[in-house]
């Protein structure tokens, strides 16, 4: 028997033919989010890790443990997604691999890419 629960599959072994639980596998999509973007938009906010707990709702242990790690978040995708719309509500957007790597930036209260520029001096 096979039933789709709309977050992965679940295979289980046929009752009536004598056989026990065969095994269960869900598969749920990897983060493309990584450890190394989550600190670039803090970065960009000026937030420390304690406001990011606050404005996701993720304990800051969590957090911690996920900055810590190089690469994709290992984390629950409701963990991730939690992290990710803070981020964005606040107006930083995570851009995916494109050819010249994955990293963040700003958007423009119209939606558009707005990118950042670093001042030296007076500029």
């Amino acid at each position: 028997m096979c039933c789709d629960d709309g977050r992965g599959s679940v295979e289980i072994a046929d009752q009536n033919k004598g056989s026990a639980l065969t095994f269960c596998e869900f598969r749920v999509p990897r983060s493309t989010i990584s450890s190394e973007q989550l600190r670039a938009a803090r970065a960009l906010l000026r937030w420390e890790q304690t406001d990011l707990c606050r404005e996701a709702g993720v304990s800051l242990a969590t957090i911690r443990r996920l900055e810590g790690k190089p690469g994709v978040l290992a984390a629950h995708a409701s963990t991730v997604e939690k992290l990710k719309g803070a981020v964005e509500r606040a107006g930083v957007r995570f851009v995916e691999a494109n050819g010249e790597g994955a990293g963040v930036r700003f958007v423009e209260a119209n939606g558009e890419g707005a990118g950042v520029r670093f001042m030296r001096g007076g500029g």
